[in-house]
């Protein structure tokens, strides 16, 4: 078998592995969270366009630059492409997928709570996902003690 340093986190993870079927359901929901981000980048972007503002924290943040919102619609693409990432990294059950978990909830949510009202299942599904991501480390961490001791 040839190996390759640096790419240990793409190997199939046996530590941390969740059944099949619970993997492929977690997988699904995290694919299609990304994808849902997708809306808030079409807001952004179609905000500029008919030069209309958008309204963050339930309407108390009105955004009318067009430089800020196409920084949000970026935000909000990168968080979407984040979870698909993840959730096929979740899918093929790689060891890193925890990490990658962690840090595609991590942007996810702040962006959900930010368009609150907007994306109201985009909060719980965040942090649902963000526990299962720390979850799956720290029962890495757990095997990696047992292993030395």
């Amino acid at each position: 078998m040839v190996t390759f340093p640096g790419m240990e986190g793409l190997r199939r993870d046996r530590i941390t592995a969740m059944p099949a079927g619970v993997r492929h359901v977690v997988a699904v929901i995290a694919v299609v969270h990304g994808i849902a981000h997708t809306a808030g980048a079409v807001q952004a972007v179609s905000a500029i366009d008919d030069a209309t503002s958008l309204g963050y924290l339930a309407g108390a943040l009105r955004v009318t630059d067009p430089a800020t919102l196409r920084v949000a619609g970026i935000a909000w693409a990168v968080a979407g492409a984040l979870m698909i990432v993840a959730g096929i990294a979740v899918w093929l059950g790689l060891a890193a997928w925890p990490r990658v978990l962690l840090v595609a909830a991590a942007v996810s949510l702040p962006l959900c709570v930010l368009a609150v009202w907007g994306s109201v299942m985009g909060i719980p599904i965040s942090l649902a996902l963000g526990a299962l991501a720390l979850a799956g480390i720290e029962g890495g961490r757990r095997h990696e003690r047992h292993l030395a001791a």
